[in-house]
């Protein structure tokens, strides 16, 4: 990725990046390149300013990712700091605490039963035969909690070898059936119309749809006849105009981020290595969730959108080898993909907030 210069974001040749910490109600405002405290400033409502960077230069409206608190005062001479070293000023506002959205699994089933078809979101070919059902899954980590399953004491010894242990295996899809899964659809092969797909002869098997090449998905390691459908790679096709369902797609970055948060929530780690779909899962990119819920708005971003801010690195000995490292599996598309998007908001931030310590800094976005 080529270097970001933010003199090409504006008019005036200064960029802004402000940011909402929920949890604390705080906004942040930073603006760059900046050498005078911006000459004017004005609240226009609880959730937009009105400012000028010098009393010659265009003023403009910037959107802040949440509102300002009633009482929070607002006002150059009190909030604003000038760093000449870094040429970025910033301001600081308390903010109105707000309930966060609920979380919600993207593309869930019944999101799936209530559409026309399912598509390649790269060309539109359709990728599954009609009348099929869908089912959710429980947690990617269902298997793993098994051992807090009981229904005795843990130490209890039954008197016999049950026949019918439930296994990874349990849960297959079958013919009409697709099982739903967190960021992918599990169908039989058969339910795949077959000549709009091409499958690779190397391991990992990957799905590629024939019409534009693009990755679909990936063929079971342990049951050849069963596909994976990568969620990122679809789009829905609403039965009618009328339906509440419209034709609908998820970035790839909103499925990665829904499974950090999802391990999050079962192993309470935040240090992630991020590694190709193969056999010896060799790690090509860590990344630390510093927070896991934020909202922001840039000049590159206009609209207050929610998003974890995350530390990322490819040395290993920056890592925090104290702290367990939980490994996330991509295929290598889709690897690439998520460098890119990393290293092109690292570039969007102000420079003096591009980095900690040996870390990157980037945002993800997320439902």
């Amino acid at each position: 990725m080529g270097y970001y210069d933010s003199n090409n974001w504006t008019q005036d040749g200064v960029a802004y990046y402000a940011e909402l910490l929920p949890h604390i109600s705080q906004i942040t405002l930073t603006m760059w390149p900046l050498t005078v405290v911006p000459s004017h400033l004005t609240r226009l409502s609880s959730s937009k300013i009105y400012i000028k960077t010098t009393s010659d230069s265009a003023a403009r409206t910037i959107v802040l990712p949440g509102r300002t608190a009633k009482d929070a005062p607002l006002s150059l001479q009190q909030s604003y700091q000038l760093n000449s070293n870094s040429k970025t000023g910033s301001l600081r506002v308390k903010a109105e605490r707000e309930e966060r959205k609920e979380h919600i699994s993207p593309l869930p089933a019944r999101q799936l039963s209530g559409c026309k078809s399912v598509q390649c979101s790269e060309c539109g070919v359709v990728l599954l035969k009609d009348n099929m059902k869908y089912l959710d899954l429980p947690s990617e980590n269902w298997y793993e909690m098994l051992d807090y399953w009981h229904c005795h004491k843990p130490d209890h010894q039954h008197g016999y070898e049950g026949g019918n242990a439930i296994s990874r295996d349990a849960l297959n899809p079958r013919k009409s059936l697709a099982l739903v899964g967190l960021t992918y659809v599990m169908v039989v092969g058969d339910d795949i119309c077959s000549e709009r797909i091409k499958v690779s002869d190397t391991l990992p098997k990957m799905v590629a749809c024939s019409a534009c090449s693009c990755d679909v998905g990936i063929v079971d390691r342990l049951d050849q006849n069963i596909v994976k459908l990568y969620k990122w790679n679809l789009s829905l096709e609403p039965k009618s105009i009328s339906n509440d369902i419209t034709l609908c797609r998820y970035s790839l970055e909103i499925f990665v981020t829904e499974m950090l948060l999802e391990i999050i929530e079962f192993h309470s780690t935040h240090q992630f290595g991020i590694a190709a779909l193969s056999d010896e899962e060799t790690i090509l990119c860590y990344l630390w969730v510093f927070n896991s819920d934020i909202s922001y708005t840039s000049n590159i971003q206009q609209e207050p959108t929610r998003a974890m801010k995350v530390f990322y690195t490819e040395q290993p000995d920056v890592c925090n080898q104290e702290i367990a490292t939980e490994t996330v599996e991509l295929p290598s598309s889709a690897l690439n993909n998520i460098f890119k998007v990393l290293e092109r908001r690292n570039k969007e931030l102000p420079e003096s907030l591009r980095a900690f310590g040996k870390w990157n800094v980037s945002l993800l976005h997320r439902l």
